[in-house]
């Protein structure tokens, strides 16, 4: 399987994201987005309204879903948008939009990654939180806390098998006994192969 990359001017965010949704790359109820700068951070949540994310305020935005990941970065004084998808989903790209982009491809595998969170006992009744800031994480998903939450990801490679990029697809709830399974490969985010490029994974 492989994965690709096609990166566009940042102005061109709303026409992108128009031909993936025609294609039915966002399903209601299965597409996520979040996002953040220097001062703020919007944990994953479903995708309701996609204004928020073309915001000019956000240093990094993301949009996913099982089909596709959109990332829409601000790269110095410009910004630029990235479609990251695997071989099905470009395929039903229209080839005006795949010609006008700058392509990568890497070799692509599925994986997890945990998300922030563990059991906390809040004011308002258990929850997943983190000690470090008392408060619940929503990620917008019936959640239980008990329970690990996970990004269903598919792991980018190059041609040296080192890890490139990590696309996210969906979220997921990971069941304990199976968490350190090797086809769960699931592994927190400041785990040793994440990656090391500007906007992390």
């Amino acid at each position: 399987m492989k994965g690709y990359v096609l990166t566009f001017d940042g102005e061109r965010a709303w026409e992108v994201f128009a031909v993936c949704e025609n294609l039915g790359f966002w399903p209601v109820g299965a597409t996520w987005w979040f996002a953040w700068n220097e001062l703020e951070i919007g944990l994953p949540a479903p995708l309701a309204d996609p204004t928020p994310f073309f915001e000019d305020r956000w240093d990094v935005a993301r949009v996913f879903s099982a089909t596709a990941e959109l990332r829409l970065e601000r790269w110095g004084r410009r910004r630029a948008l990235r479609v990251l998808l695997e071989d099905a989903a470009r395929a039903r790209l229209p080839a005006a939009l795949v010609s006008s982009a700058a392509e990568e491809s890497f070799a692509a595998e599925k994986g997890l990654r945990l998300l922030a969170g563990a059991r906390l006992r809040l004011p308002g009744g258990p929850a997943r939180g983190r000690v470090e800031f008392p408060r619940p994480l929503e990620y917008g998903v019936a959640d239980d806390p008990d329970q690990p939450l996970a990004v269903a990801v598919y792991l980018y490679r190059d041609g040296e098998g080192s890890l490139r990029l990590v696309r996210y697809a969906e979220l997921v709830r990971v069941p304990k006994d199976r968490r350190d399974a090797d086809p769960w490969r699931a592994r927190p985010f400041a785990h040793a192969d994440s990656e090391r490029e500007p906007g992390g994974e």
